[in-house]
């Protein structure tokens, strides 16, 4: 009967690692996905900035025409029209409406799949609002203009356009690149200004030079010793 237990044992704790075991790996595996799935996403996010930065260079300084005509039955009572579009500094301007009095404004540029998509809405005090979305392929667009009048009684019109670009900045031009200056040389034989200035040790004679006269020395008196009188001296027999 111990026997039995006890194999009951080592089984319940055999399927206890076991399902430990099975368990880690499921975790490991399900935590190396979500690392995958979010390493995916940052790509594709960065993928679509890289994308999105891409446009906003190319419709820099840009200017389109534009052939609209109704999007939707009810709004067929408006004739197609064109116009012209120009992104400058930051800003889209729409030539037709802005003499209407709707001015420039500033557009955003999204990423959906792989297509940019640039956006803007243009106001009118007064009058309503203008939403512009378009997507961009090359040098080509198409996209769809809402206007919205400001009196809610009113219907909103919708159109739909088409367009292609037909002038673009130029780049600035590079300013060529200038020579470095040149060196002053310097000859290791001629004498600088400095030194034609400077006075010139005069040659050395043959002959030996003179020494220079030594300091006089006074006469001997014959009759100091050490610098004291002696006996004979005049002025020892003066005092006498």
């Amino acid at each position: 009967m111990r026997d039995v237990r006890l194999c009951q044992v080592v089984v319940m704790g055999a399927v206890m690692a076991c399902a430990a075991q099975a368990h880690a790996k499921q975790k490991v595996a399900s935590e190396a996905q979500e690392s995958q799935a979010a390493a995916q996403e940052a790509a594709a996010l960065e993928r679509r900035r890289r994308i999105a930065a891409e446009t906003r260079s190319q419709l820099a300084g840009t200017a389109w025409t534009l052939e609209f005509k109704p999007y939707r039955s009810t709004d067929a009572s408006t004739a197609p029209f064109t116009d012209e579009l120009t992104f400058e500094d930051g800003k889209v301007s729409s030539k037709r409406f802005g003499n209407a009095g709707y001015a420039p404004s500033a557009y955003s540029v999204n990423v959906q799949g792989a297509t940019p998509l640039w956006e803007t809405m243009q106001v009118k005090e007064g009058e309503g609002t203008m939403t512009w979305s378009g997507e961009l392929y090359g040098e080509a667009m198409g996209g769809i203009l809402t206007k919205r009048p400001s009196d809610p009684e009113k219907q909103a019109e919708h159109f739909q356009f088409t367009g292609a670009l037909i002038s673009q900045a130029k780049p600035a031009p590079e300013e060529p690149l200038q020579p470095p200056a040149a060196t002053a040389t310097i000859s290791p034989t001629a004498p600088s200004a400095t030194e034609e200035q400077l006075p010139q040790p005069a040659p050395e004679s043959d002959s030996e030079e003179a020494s220079p006269p030594s300091a006089a020395v006074a006469p001997q008196d014959p009759h100091l010793r050490g610098g004291f009188p002696q006996a004979g001296h005049p002025s020892e027999r003066n005092l006498t």
